[in-house]
């Protein structure tokens, strides 16, 4: 039986509603071994879950000539979180989920477990549970002014605790979203830092710097032990310091940018999250660069925000992985599958398929993929559900498919409806 086949047969037979379910996503970080995005598929739908996006990356180990031969605050950094430098294959998947029949308990100990089985680690999100950031700004408005605004806006899916800055500015600001103000005023010795420490240790899962100007020391980063994220002025690593723009005038630049980074010892060298850029030219003064750079920091931070809120991010290395697949509340699900295939030939295939968005069908290709009798090897897996209205197709319960054989691996164009149409069907 023909592999898509084969997976449109379990879905349909697969049951349990998922109209009043909970949501969630997990990442998982391990060595890459056969059968993991199989295993996954699989335990969610035996527990009646609906897988609705999946996305993997496998990353090339770091080459130790690209350390730096001189000690620096990054290798430090590095001896602090081994973990963020041993894992070579990342993958996100979100789904949803019976709360009666899997609680959330049992779900985070199940992919717990199974990532453990593959030797790595698992991070699940759900999306009931939203974390909890604390902001801290100085005397600029704009970033605090943006992430509040898209916060009770209901884009940004967590909490805020709490402002702090070091100057009075933000009160007003603050105070009118009724959010608790804290002013804590930089002091020659290091006791600001304590008084930081204790506002947000304990009412916080990350910190936003929303252009706060003082520089934490790596005790402060070491006490934390948490996710911080800070938006730099200029597209890092060019225009360090203060004063980006005087120095972007200068240079005579074409575009300027902003870069959001997760914050580590050494400044402004952090894992880039998110970058965003402009173009200028000479007729722009400085202040006039100014105001299209505030424009891409509030903008650049926002991003930044919502990709880890959302658990879009992972460490790995001195870089942020980004999973960019997003969430789509639709009735059609798209999925794409590359695999070896040991024919006469060998060839690398890819398969498309189209089915209403149903229980089990990703876990049935995955699972076909290492059935004997198929001798496939499962190279990627991509999927997330549309919108009926975008995809036209002619039953509900049934299934079109098409299956590509290549000589030779080529590159992988994003799957899109338009590359249903036109295909003899299975």
């Amino acid at each position: 039986m023909p592999l898509l086949r084969r997976a449109a047969l379990y879905a349909r037979r697969a049951s349990g509603s998922t109209s009043a379910a909970e949501k969630a996503s997990v990442v998982i970080e391990c060595p890459d071994k056969l059968g993991l995005v199989a295993n996954v598929a699989q335990l969610v739908a035996r527990r009646g879950g609906n897988i609705t996006t999946i996305d993997q990356y496998l990353a090339p180990a770091q080459e130790p000539e690209l350390r730096r031969p001189e000690a620096t605050f990054r290798d430090w950094w590095r001896d602090q979180h081994p973990e963020w430098y041993k894992n070579n294959f990342l993958l996100r998947v979100e789904f949803s989920f019976q709360s009666q029949s899997w609680q959330r308990v049992g779900v985070r100990e199940d992919l717990e477990n199974l990532a453990a089985e593959f030797g790595g680690s698992s991070s699940v999100r759900f999306h009931e549970e939203p974390l909890t950031a604390a902001i801290l700004a100085s005397k600029s408005d704009h970033c605090t002014a943006e992430l509040l605004y898209r916060w009770k806006s209901g884009e940004l899916r967590c909490r805020i605790s709490k402002v702090i800055s070091n100057h009075e500015t933000l009160r007003s600001l603050a105070e009118s979203y009724k959010l608790p103000f804290y002013h804590l005023p930089v002091r020659a010795d290091e006791k600001f830092e304590t008084e930081i420490l204790d506002h947000v240790t304990h009412s916080s899962d990350f910190l936003v710097l929303a252009r706060y100007m003082q520089i934490l020391s790596p005790q402060f980063l070491n006490a934390y032990r948490r996710p911080i994220i800070n938006i730099h002025h200029g597209l890092l690593p060019a225009f360090k310091g203060s004063r980006p723009y005087e120095q972007m005038y200068r240079a005579g630049v074409k575009i300027i940018g902003a870069t959001a980074h997760y914050v580590t010892p050494e400044l402004d060298e952090g894992p880039i999250i998110h970058q965003e850029v402009a173009p200028v030219n000479h007729r722009l003064s400085t202040s006039e660069l100014k105001q299209v750079g505030i424009g891409l920091e509030r903008s650049s931070l926002v991003s930044a925000v919502k990709k880890h809120v959302d658990n879009k991010l992972v460490r790995f290395g001195d870089r942020v992985i980004v999973f960019y697949r997003d969430l789509y509340s639709g009735f059609v699900h798209l999925s794409r599958c590359s695999f070896w295939s040991s024919q006469r030939y060998r060839s690398r295939r890819s398969a498309s398929c189209c089915t209403s968005s149903g229980v089990g069908f990703l876990a049935a290709i995955a699972i076909s993929c290492m059935l004997p009798e198929s001798a496939t090897s499962l190279r990627s897996l991509e999927a997330s559900d549309v919108l009926a209205s975008e995809f036209q197709y002619g039953s509900t319960s049934g299934v079109q498919s098409s299956v590509l054989t290549e000589r030779r691996p080529t590159c992988r164009a994003p799957l899109t409806s338009s590359d249903l149409h036109g295909r003899e069907v299975i």
